[in-house]
């Protein structure tokens, strides 16, 4: 994102967050929330988070925290931090057992949430987090994978029928087989040539954010050896 290659907006950001408006902290939590997407997205799915280490030197995740464990804070700013504090421990274990607990548990409990946003941000939070194995363990420990498995067949479904309709937009196409994509990680994917070649194309798309999206994506079904010889 060009403002953070400009200058680094985090330290300024964790600031608002002791603002005694919430409405001013919500922005700042919105921000902050914005800024890792895009490091997710314009790096590989399996890496560290590329603000990881900016964020940790202004104490950014001990803030994150904080916020998320007073009493006085709302539920959506909670919601937030724990969905932020995912993100910024991609593919890390986060070694604060009483955070792992608390944060793990919240996104499984937002997961449900009535917001669409907030399940959708709250499922991809867990999956971040779950390429680790001791978060992976905090994950697993009840049976929340099996329901979300479960539900997510539907979708699925729904995502392969959008991505056939002639008359979708392109956005949406796109959007559709990325998707696919990462919920087959090293899972076969069933008539997979149309949606692969799909995602070829995708990687000189202008829009660098969506060929890494859909490189992204890419590398996730070539975890399954099947799809080397598609």
């Amino acid at each position: 994102m060009q403002v953070f290659n400009n200058k680094n907006p985090y330290p300024g950001l964790f600031r608002l967050i002791d603002h005694k408006d919430n409405q001013i902290v919500l922005l700042s939590l919105q921000s902050i929330c914005s800024l890792l997407k895009g490091g997710l997205d314009t790096t590989e799915v399996t890496d560290q988070h590329p603000h990881y280490n900016i964020i940790d030197r202004c104490n950014g995740i001990k803030i994150l925290y904080k916020l998320f464990k007073l009493t006085t804070t709302t539920h959506e700013l909670q919601d937030i931090c724990a969905i932020c504090i995912g993100r910024i421990y991609r593919s890390k274990e986060i070694q604060d057992k009483d955070m792992r607990k608390d944060i793990i548990a919240l996104l499984k409990n937002t997961s449900y949430d009535l917001s669409e946003w907030t399940r959708v941000a709250s499922i991809e939070a867990l999956s971040l987090l779950a390429q680790n194995q001791v978060n992976l363990v905090e994950i697993m420990s009840d049976q929340f994978l099996q329901s979300i498995a479960s539900e997510l067949r539907s979708e699925v479904q729904n995502l392969f029928e959008l991505f056939n309709k002639t008359d979708v937009n392109q956005n949406i196409k796109d959007i559709a087989a990325i998707c696919i994509g990462n919920l087959f990680r090293a899972k076969e994917l069933p008539n997979s040539a149309d949606i692969i070649s799909h995602l070829m194309l995708l990687l000189n798309c202008p829009d660098q954010q969506t060929g890494q999206q859909a490189r992204n994506a890419l590398n996730n079904l070539v975890q399954d050896k099947s799809m080397l010889f598609k």
